[in-house]
């Protein structure tokens, strides 16, 4: 892997990450990104499709950093150049602070199928999330 001046430590979980990719023992992969300061995205890699996916409830190339990013770690664990495809399916909100809920929506439908999140069914979708968390 790329050498740089980080000591060691600061890097270990994504080491034991990485190792458990180049074991297949992970599949997909979901990364929540914080862009800008204001906004949540997620992009997700797929190592049995070798694709890379973008999920962003507002318009705009808020991913492009960190799909690259991904791409980065991923040709150097694996040693393969994953292909950038469609977006995940993706929320798109009407507003300016549901992007957290929205990001939730998406992973909860690429991995479960979960209904994905509606701006009408806001309050109710913040309800269960808050559930959850609560419990």
């Amino acid at each position: 892997m790329h050498q740089n001046n980080f000591p060691p430590s600061k890097f270990k979980g994504l080491a034991i990450l990485a190792k458990k990719i180049q074991q297949k023992c992970v599949h997909r992969l979901f990364l929540v990104e914080h862009v800008h300061g204001n906004h949540w995205i997620v992009v997700a890699a797929d190592f049995n499709e070798h694709t890379v996916h973008m999920g962003d409830s507002l318009p705009g190339s808020h991913t492009q950093i960190l799909k690259g990013a991904l791409q980065y770690f991923i040709n150097e664990v694996t040693g393969q150049m994953f292909s950038i495809e469609k977006k995940l399916y993706t929320p798109s909100q009407n507003d300016t602070f549901s992007c957290g809920v929205c990001v939730i929506s998406m992973i909860q439908y690429a991995l479960f199928s979960a209904p994905l999140w509606t701006h009408l069914m806001r309050e109710i979708f913040r309800t269960e999330m808050f559930i959850l968390v609560a419990r």
